[in-house]
């Protein structure tokens, strides 16, 4: 890679969107158990980084299931908050596996 090159996972042109029929899953934040609604169809996942602003919970995932790869695909989140205090995903993006060789721990 030279030093004006970066790999980059591109979510362009693959899209798919409209009403879902969904499950809940329950995922940790900050020790809180969290009711987040799924697209139906996601496989298991868990919470790898997170940030939550407001009424916004932004989400890396890593998928459990590698159907077609050796390591897991990471998935990119963004859910809102519901009424009732849970959250419901609208955005919800897979990225190639190779990811996890580029993201980073973030230093605190």
């Amino acid at each position: 890679m030279t030093q004006n090159q970066q790999w980059c996972d591109l979510l362009i042109e693959k899209h798919e969107c409209g009403l879902m029929t969904t499950r809940v899953e329950i995922v940790q934040i900050d020790g809180e158990s969290i009711r987040l609604e799924v697209p139906q169809w996601v496989s298991q996942f868990e919470v790898v980084e997170f940030s939550r602003s407001g009424d916004r919970l932004y989400l890396i995932l890593k998928d459990l299931e590698t159907v077609g790869w050796e390591e897991p695909q990471g998935i990119v989140a963004i859910a809102t908050q519901k009424p009732d205090g849970s959250f419901a995903a609208i955005l919800w993006h897979a990225t190639y596996p190779f990811i996890w060789e580029h993201l980073k721990p973030v230093s605190k």
